[in-house]
């Protein structure tokens, strides 16, 4: 897995942002930034900070994204996050 298919996975977080309904999510802007990426055979992760603005204000959370490679493409296998630190 290259970084290019990080990125496009990151645009595909950009993306379902943007498609769903942004009044109900209130999300405005959208920036992740990979901070660690490790591959190893069909297994990868990616650990890293999003950057998410609304109306209000802004907040940064952290993620970890575990994916597998199964028939020849990575799959989503593990997506966590939560608030970064203060």
């Amino acid at each position: 897995m290259s970084r290019s298919g990080i990125a496009a996975v990151n645009r595909r977080f950009e993306d379902a942002a943007r498609e769903g309904d942004p009044q109900q999510l209130g999300l405005e802007d959208v920036r992740l930034e990979t901070v660690d990426l490790e591959i190893a055979g069909d297994m990868a992760s990616e650990v890293g900070e999003a950057r998410l603005s609304i109306a209000s204000g802004s907040a940064v959370v952290e993620f970890a994204v575990v994916c597998e490679k199964l028939d020849g493409q990575w799959r989503l296998d593990r997506d966590i996050w939560n608030a970064g630190a203060a």
